[in-house]
Formats: structure tokens, C-alpha cells, sequence
């Protein structure tokens, strides 16, 4: 856990840090900004890839980057790349919004791909989490993610609006911990989840032969 915190701490925060601050004066902020994506996207890609199994949240994740560094290149200057995270994150926010409205909310399909990483049987883990008396559990996850996004919004906006494009460090620093402290939320909400599902609602699983 410590190993991987260190890693993505260093991927998707450091080496953005690092390449703006060494590399400022020498390129483009806009080009600056680009290269900073792109080792985010390539360990999303090596995780996905290295799992040798398509998750739901797995490919909803790399969707998000691979749309982000599209924007991008689309995008004609730095200050206009630097927003996009905040258009995105307004488009991930409807959409986590769909998915309650159309009563499967993103969330579920998250805690079913984690229950899938931890041995449970995903047609099980479907049947344990879409059961009605544990189902809000998963809305309840699905409006912390939006809070989260709301979060980053808020924060990204607030920055742009006072720094502009000199405020590239505040925006990553401050954007990393706002991740990070959603993540500690999603780890405390995940171990509550775990001790209040109600097991009771799923048939018993047969005994192996033999016993």
C-alpha cells in the first residue's frame, strides 16, 4: 500500500512538479502541461494492462485521462488546458448523476470490481450489492465521489481564477491532497460498507464435494 501511494504520489505529483519547474523558460507552458499527462496515462494504461482483465472502473478511469489528454491537445493554450480538468470533472459529475437517476450507480460497479480483486465471484458480488436492502449503501458511495469531484472543482477554480497559468504548482499540490483525502474518506466508507452489508440476502454457497 505504502509502495503504491509512493508511486502514484511520484507519477501523477512529482514528475509534473518536476518537469514544469525544470523545464519552464525552455518550453511552452502548454507543452509543459501536455508532457505532465502523459506518465499518469501510461501507468493507468500498465495497470489496466497488467491485470489482464477489463474492471469497470479500470476502464472508466483510463477513459477519464485519455479524454483529459484529448481535451488537451485540442485545447490552444495553457490557461485553456488547465480548466479542462474542471469541464471534466463537471462531465464525470452528470455522469455519476445518470447512474443514480437510472438507479445503477457507479459506486456498486467500483465496490463489486473491488470485492472481484478480493475473491468474491462477480455474478455473486452483483447479486449481494443490487439487493435492496443494500443498494443505498452504494448511492451513499457514489455521492462521495461527487463530493469529491465538487471538491476539485471548487479548488482548480478558485486557484485559475487567482494564479492563472503561474499557479500550475498550487494546482497540483492542492488538487494531489484533495485526492488523497477523498481516497482516506472512500477507505473509511469502503470498511463501513463491509461490516453493515447484509450478507443474509444471498443464497448459501453448496459445499465442495466430498465434505
Amino acid at each position: 500500500m505504502k509502495r503504491r501511494i509512493f508511486i502514484e504520489l511520484l507519477i501523477y505529483l512529482g514528475l509534473p512538479l518536476l518537469s514544469w519547474n525544470l523545464l519552464r523558460g525552455h518550453m511552452s507552458d502548454y507543452g509543459l502541461i501536455l508532457v505532465g499527462l502523459v506518465p499518469g496515462l501510461l501507468y493507468t494504461i500498465a495497470t489496466v494492462v497488467l491485470k489482464k482483465e477489463w474492471s469497470v472502473s479500470g476502464v472508466f478511469f483510463l477513459v477519464v485521462i485519455v479524454l483529459n489528454l484529448l481535451v488537451d491537445l485540442a485545447s490552444s493554450n495553457a490557461n485553456q488546458a488547465l480548466w479542462n480538468p474542471v469541464w471534466l470533472s463537471c462531465t464525470v459529475l452528470t455522469f455519476y448523476m445518470l447512474t443514480m437517476l437510472l438507479k445503477r450507480p457507479l459506486g456498486m460497479f467500483f465496490f463489486i470490481d473491488y470485492a472481484h480483486g478480493m475473491g468474491v465471484p462477480r455474478e455473486r458480488a452483483r447479486m449481494l450489492y443490487r439487493h435492496p436492502r443494500n443498494i443505498h449503501h452504494f448511492y451513499k458511495f457514489t455521492v462521495l465521489l461527487m463530493l469529491h469531484e465538487i471538491a476539485s472543482i471548487a479548488i482548480r477554480s478558485v486557484l485559475l481564477n487567482r494564479y492563472g497559468v503561474n499557479g500550475y504548482n498550487q494546482i497540483q499540490v492542492s488538487t494531489s491532497v484533495v485526492n488523497y483525502v477523498f481516497t482516506g474518506f472512500t477507505i473509511i466508507y469502503v470498511i463501513y460498507i463491509q461490516q453493515h452489508i447484509d450478507r443474509t440476502v444471498l443464497p448459501s454457497q453448496p459445499a465442495p464435494i466430498g465434505e
